[in-house]
């Protein structure tokens, strides 16, 4: 270095001036003998050491704050870029926790949300089956689900019924078409809903004709002519239900004819397929009706055959009858049954208050949320008593005999597909 070079030079000119020997001296401390000119050169020589040093400490200085200041500089840039990197790092931390919670709050209502979509999906799809099995049997309705073929099946022995409204010309053609829709309609809301304590399955609606069969599309063994019989004296009473509007004190009449018999039953058409019932028991069936007299239920001898097998019937025999396009048929009347206070809860003409009232809530799905849902035990009530019913009470008016009661199915009137009490 320069600093260092100046120094060593001043030494040696020290050594140089003839003074290393009274540099020993001084070193020793040994008296020496005093010289002017050593002086002078001593004091010159020290004099430009000095200035040497002045100068190499000045060097030094300049030097070491040049050095520092670089190195301040690197720290403080290198401590400056590390912070700077920690402040991104840390925002970055926190930049993602945030986006993470958001998107855990988002999957979480996402999750939410789907899984509000997914049940409201489950229940317009089980709201979607229901109307569909209602216009077709379930199985068969399952079956076009699948894109499955649905062959037309050939059943040994099923029971038809058929009944219309006595003199629906002469009642329709003094209404007006609102006061027909509403007739028809409660008549048809009250077949439907006692229908559904029966093994039985409603094909068709024609006007006022009423065509149910039992013993299709499932087999139910030999049971199909006694629930079709059951069912036709519970809705022989289940008429006097229904009001004529403009004549509230005038009651419908029932005409009801029943066959047994063989059939083939299919899926008929591709627009709005139908679940029909072909073969001569159709057509019988419905001659019985028509041949049939008000509030009374005609049955062929076939049917008479099959119902005398549960000796629960009381059976009247009308007689050789001219049906058309049979000839004389051998026909009888149901008159009732034996023993109705004793049957199977589930297969009796006994339709309880509680059971009656459950099978409209369930048929009809009353909406709890939109609506107010009234009482339905102010508006339902069972069209026979039983011994067994807690609900049922001897003091009440009957209207067909002693063991019936009214139920008001004309309070009931159908609202966006639904059934409210009026």
């Amino acid at each position: 270095m320069e600093c260092s070079e100046e120094f060593g030079l001043g030494l040696e000119l020290l050594r140089g001036a003839g003074t290393s020997t009274w540099w020993e001296a001084l070193g020793q401390n040994r008296p020496v003998t005093p010289s002017f000119n050593q002086s002078v050169t001593w004091y010159d020589n020290i004099t430009e050491f000095v200035q040497d040093l002045h100068s190499c400490q000045t060097y030094l200085s300049d030097f070491t704050t040049a050095e520092v200041s670089d190195q301040m500089t690197h720290l403080y840039r290198t401590l400056a870029l590390q912070t700077s990197l920690s402040v991104v790092v840390v925002l970055c931390f926190f930049g993602v926790v945030s986006l993470v919670h958001k998107m855990i709050v988002w999957v979480k209502n996402f999750a939410a949300m789907l899984e509000q979509r997914t049940e409201e999906l489950r229940k317009e799809k089980k709201l979607t089956d229901r109307l569909l099995h209602e216009m077709l049997p379930p199985i068969i309705a399952d079956q076009l689900k699948k894109r499955q073929p649905v062959e037309a099946e050939s059943y040994d022995q099923v029971t038809v019924f058929f009944s219309d409204i006595v003199g629906f010309t002469n009642i329709a053609a003094s209404c007006t078409p609102m006061q027909v829709v509403e007739i028809l309609n409660s008549l048809y809301v009250c077949f439907d809903i006692r229908i559904q304590l029966y093994d039985v399955y409603k094909v068709e609606t024609i006007g006022d004709g009423y065509m149910v069969a039992s013993g299709v599309p499932e087999r139910n063994g030999d049971r199909h002519a006694e629930q079709i019989a059951i069912m036709a004296l519970d809705l022989l009473v289940a008429i006097d239900e229904v009001t004529i509007p403009h004549s509230p004190n005038k009651r419908l009449r029932l005409r009801i004819g029943i066959h047994t018999g063989p059939a083939v039953a299919a899926v008929v058409g591709v627009k709005m397929p139908r679940y029909c019932l072909f073969g001569d028991t159709v057509n019988t069936a419905s001659r019985m009706e028509s041949s049939s007299l008000p509030q009374k239920i005609q049955v062929s001898n076939e049917t008479h055959t099959a119902l005398r097998k549960k000796d629960c019937f009381m059976l009247q025999a009308r007689g050789d009858v001219d049906i058309k396009g049979k000839g004389k048929m051998k026909t009888y009347w149901l008159i009732g049954h034996k023993n109705h206070r004793e049957m199977d809860v589930e297969t009796s003409l006994v339709c309880s208050h509680q059971r009656s009232t459950r099978f409209l809530a369930k048929e009809y799905s009353l909406d709890k949320q939109r609506h107010s849902v009234p009482n339905l035990h102010d508006h339902f009530e069972p069209l026979f008593y039983s011994d067994s019913d807690p609900m049922s009470s001897p003091g009440k008016s009957s209207c067909r005999g002693e063991n019936t009661l009214r139920a008001p199915y004309n309070n009931f009137i159908t609202r966006n597909g639904k059934v409210w009490p009026s």
